[in-house]
């Protein structure tokens, strides 16, 4: 049927997010602050680790506190509302907050414009703020893992920027207190 608009072509212009997880992949986000989302430095395509410490209970024979690394590797797919359709392709530009938007410059070839070279620098130069993380898991099982690990009590969970090289899985290692403390 010519010239009608499918109900995925319609899902797909509000929300392509969906479109860049294969089949069995999940996406999750999590809520960050400046220390747990590694000061608001962290970018779509990035990858990282999620670690997760409890702090113990006191007043407990629990009172020692552990930390362990939850999922490795993870890439990130959206920095609040921002998110990439298709790998190399840039992020949707997010609304300031007087309603306006911010504009990546497309036409790199079009320097001669002081102004506009001036005031969209390149995107590490720019610091964006953010307080949501969304992530691709690699299955329903990393997805119910990190769902547990989000709602723990007395949890909290970090996330740790890798090298674009470092794609190692290593064995996760549980620490406790006691190693830290003597």
């Amino acid at each position: 049927y010519k010239n009608q608009i499918s109900r995925i072509d319609l899902i797909a212009g509000g929300n392509p997010l969906f479109m860049t997880l294969q089949n069995g992949q999940r996406a999750m986000s999590l809520r960050v602050d400046d220390v747990t989302g590694v000061a608001n430095l962290l970018r779509v395509g990035n990858r990282v680790d999620i670690i997760v410490v409890y702090n113990g209970n006191e007043g407990t024979a629990d009172t020692h506190g552990i930390a362990t690394t939850v999922l490795q590797n993870v890439p990130i797919l959206a920095i609040g509302k921002q998110y990439e359709s298709t790998p190399g392709t840039p992020a949707p530009t997010a609304s300031t907050s007087d309603g306006s938007s911010n504009s990546t410059n497309k036409d790199k070839g079009s320097s001669g414009d002081q102004s506009s070279s001036s005031s969209s620098s390149s995107s590490s130069d720019q610091k964006t703020e953010y307080n949501v993380v969304t992530f691709q898991l690699t299955s329903l099982k990393e997805a119910e893992k990190f769902a547990l690990a989000m709602n723990l009590k007395d949890v909290k969970l970090y996330l740790t920027l890798r090298s674009q090289d470092d794609n190692e899985i290593g064995q996760a290692q549980t620490i406790n207190s006691t190693e830290i403390l003597g």
